[in-house]
């Protein structure tokens, strides 16, 4: 079993910090870019949500019309 100086199993550990920092701004970036895709999903589903239910109005008005 090989002994280690303090020196190098905090450069060790440094390393893996490093690697384990990066890896988190990936999936915080991931979780960020998933937020603005839904959102921005959202805002067409809420402006095709609008479209139909004015069509739905002008339908009804002109059933209404016709009676």
């Amino acid at each position: 079993m090989a002994v280690s100086s303090p020196s190098s199993l905090m450069a060790e550990m440094e390393m893996m910090n490093g690697r384990y920092f990066e890896e988190v701004k990936k999936a915080v970036t991931a979780l960020v870019d998933s937020k603005v895709a839904v959102h921005a999903h959202d805002k067409v589903l809420d402006d095709e949500i609008d479209d139909f239910k004015n069509r739905l109005s002008t339908i009804d008005g002109n059933i209404d019309s016709i009676r």
